[in-house]
């Protein structure tokens, strides 16, 4: 069983989470139509569109700048993204008056902004770049009716950008990038993903119940991509997958509009509920926190902040807000919680790595099994520190089919488990 005792954990404390009450500190924007928010990451900023253009928040001064077209039409950002490399460049994605998307850049924070590109369909409504090496690719997607969605590529800071010919989307909600580049993709098809920035496809759908995904988030890891976690949530729930989209647990029941994580800690996740409820999780959802509190309004859109350690919030019409994020607070959870075990590649032929992390030393041992049950490997049997550990499985010799990677640390079932595919 996939994980049985997270979910069952997770169930268990979302149904007996703590109402706590968050104090949520208003910043500005009372009165402005606001459609998304973006804490940069790489530059002291809070970024917020609105549906005549964008503000700004400086935070080492507390200075909110207003650049807004005021009385132009066409103008909505639905996304906003500053590029980690250069300092006031800021991209935009929009939706003009004729309900097409469009993308903007500026490289003074939006004193003079260009034109870069028009989409064939709606608005361009997720932006984001890749955060590891030395490749600072952007990428972009927006929502069409009537026309294949586009997926965009951009390799000089936003100035001119390559639609994908082969994106499996029409609609599409969200956009993420994991370690090793892998980029995913939600939408009206669920969720799908691309390691060679969008000209073929890999199917993230994993056991996602069979409707759009209206949401999504992707937490990187320093080290190998297959600790990229992937957070997805629609109308059923919020779902995540350390395997790259192969498996997804329930974390979180009911309908979800947006979910963020918290840059550089890997356990925060936040989210906003159909009901306009605030969700704070400090353990990679198993235990989650209503932290709506005093926050007026309905919300739209949330981010983290690096920089000064709180989560944002934008309302509709009564402005910005944050409170304050303590790592420190998460709860202790039990040790099977913290087991992930993934691998990669998958499929593959003979060799793969199995991955496990553990957030707690303990006895554990790793084996192989087939669809019957039988062991067919021991990879790993004794005392494991806390942290990443890689295993090579190498299955020379064994027939092709699905195999069963498990992690045990003593309980009666085990502690999380991955599907392999050997294809000779």
């Amino acid at each position: 069983m996939k994980q049985s005792v997270l979910v069952a954990i997770a169930l268990i404390f979302t149904l007996a989470a703590a109402a706590s009450s968050a104090e949520w500190e208003y910043l500005s924007m009372a009165g402005e139509q606001c459609l998304c928010i973006s804490a940069d990451r790489y530059h002291p900023r809070v970024l917020v569109g609105t549906i005549e253009g964008f503000h700004y928040l400086d935070q080492p001064s507390g200075l909110w700048t207003n650049r807004d077209w005021d009385g132009w039409i066409g103008r909505e950002v639905h996304a906003i993204l500053g590029h980690r490399s250069y300092d006031g460049w800021i991209i935009t994605g929009r939706e003009n008056a004729f309900w097409k998307g469009y993308l903007e850049v500026t490289e003074d924070l939006g004193v003079t902004e260009v034109f870069s590109y028009e989409s064939t369909g709606g608005a361009i409504v997720a932006l984001t770049q890749r955060g590891h090496g030395v490749d600072h690719r952007l990428y972009a997607c927006g929502i069409s009716d009537i026309v294949p969605g586009e997926f965009l590529v951009s390799e000089d800071g936003g100035y001119t950008w390559t639609p994908s010919s082969t994106c499996p989307h029409y609609w599409m909600s969200g956009l993420g990038v994991g370690t090793g580049g892998q980029v995913f993709v939600s939408g009206e098809d669920m969720v799908w993903s691309t390691g060679d920035h969008g000209a073929t496809w890999n199917d993230a759908r994993g056991n996602l119940p069979g409707i759009q995904v209206d949401c999504l988030a992707v937490e990187p890891h320093a080290g190998d991509m297959l600790y990229t976690r992937v957070y997805a949530g629609n109308a059923t729930g919020l779902y995540t997958s350390t395997d790259l989209g192969d498996y997804y647990d329930t974390i979180l029941a009911g309908g979800i509009r947006k979910v963020a994580v918290y840059p550089g800690a890997d356990v925060i996740v936040a989210a906003i509920t159909y009901g306009g409820q605030i969700k704070l999780s400090y353990t990679q959802g198993v235990i989650w926190t209503d932290e709506t509190g005093n926050l007026p309004g309905t919300p739209v859109d949330l981010s983290f902040s690096n920089e000064d350690g709180h989560l944002y919030v934008v309302t509709q019409t009564d402005g910005v807000f944050r409170t304050p994020i303590d790592p420190t607070s998460a709860p202790d959870i039990p040790l099977e919680a913290t087991a992930r075990l993934s691998a990669w590649p998958n499929p593959f032929n003979p060799k793969t790595q199995v991955l496990l992390r553990l957030g707690i030393a303990s006895s554990a041992r790793v084996t192989v099994h087939d669809l019957r049950g039988r062991e067919v490997a021991v990879l790993f049997e004794g005392f494991m520190e806390a942290g990443e550990q890689s295993l090579t499985w190498d299955a020379t010799g064994l027939p092709s089919g699905v195999y069963l990677a498990r992690l045990d640390l003593g309980g009666e079932s085990p502690a999380a488990s991955t599907k392999l595919v050997l294809l000779q």
